[in-house]
């Protein structure tokens, strides 16, 4: 395979870099978000999209306005979309229509997973899981990008081989895709967190105090089959062929977050009946 041409990539908005300075606890960070977001009117109705998604209610009353949208989404995770998207965009922007919405919608999974289970955790900021869960299919857009049709191809490849999805992506790619993530962050000058967080982070199954671990357990979640049918509804999930069935799931992550049974069922459930709203974001996360 060609290698990856960093340099043929556009570059990250300074704006992206503008928006990890802010800190939530600023008295005016409310501000200095809309004054960032006024220099991207790109983002600014991407934004304006997911604060009318179902997800956050949009079905009822539908909004035209960045504040508006900031207030109904929530400053934290208004603050995370936008730096996911400043991120993931400027790749999947260049991709078919087919392929940015199918990892748009694994990206808000992934998100939504680490959210759900920082909490369940009491990690000590959950804002930040969810941010690396969008930006956990960077590696995939940019795989994608160099070799179209690469996702399915390592789909197909890791079960006709009984390979892991890690495995196959080595024999594929060269790397596995926390790799290509990392590799991207680094070339875009991303905290060197940001990188470190992305990279083998499958060495940290079962480490659930570091958001390594919890992109880990993220992924056994959202490699549950009826989730993921959920989710993708009639849109071809290109991980159809690489789902597990819940007691499969079940069993990775009582190894990976040391739970109890209850506890695993409520964080099962809660994935499960937000699947509706997951899929409307990540169209509208694609679609914007």
């Amino acid at each position: 395979m060609n290698p990856v041409n960093f340099d043929a990539l556009p570059p990250l908005s300074p704006r992206a870099a503008e928006l990890l300075a802010v800190k939530l606890e600023d008295d005016d960070a409310e501000q200095q978000l809309l004054a960032i977001v006024s220099n991207e009117p790109q983002l600014a109705a991407r934004l304006v999209a997911v604060a009318n998604s179902a997800a956050h209610g949009g079905a009822s009353s539908r909004i035209a306005s960045v504040p508006q949208a900031i207030r109904r989404i929530g400053m934290r995770q208004a603050m995370q979309m936008a730096t996911g998207m400043l991120f993931g965009h400027p790749v999947s922007a260049r991709l078919s229509d087919q392929a940015r919405e199918q990892l748009w919608l694994h990206s808000v999974s992934m998100a939504t997973a680490c959210r759900e289970v920082a909490r369940l955790l009491k990690y000590h900021d959950g804002s930040d899981a969810y941010l690396h869960g969008l930006l956990h299919d960077l590696g995939y857009m940019l795989a994608e990008l160099t070799w179209p049709g690469a996702l399915e191809r390592v789909c197909v490849f890791a079960l006709e081989q009984s390979l892991t999805i890690e495995q196959a992506e080595r024999e594929q790619f060269g790397r596995e895709h926390g790799e290509l993530t990392a590799m991207l962050l680094e070339h875009w000058l991303a905290p060197a967190t940001f990188a470190q967080v992305h990279r083998n982070h499958h060495l940290f199954a079962g480490r659930s105090n570091s958001l390594a671990g919890i992109l880990c357990a993220a992924e056994s979640i959202v490699s549950l089959d009826e989730f993921g049918r959920g989710v993708f509804g009639t849109t071809i999930n290109p991980f159809a062929c690489l789902a597990r069935p819940r007691e499969v799931v079940e069993s990775l992550l009582l190894k990976q977050l040391k739970l109890e049974q209850r506890e695993l069922d409520r964080l099962l459930e809660r994935m499960l009946d937000n699947v509706a709203e997951i899929g409307g974001l990540g169209r509208s996360m694609a679609a914007a």
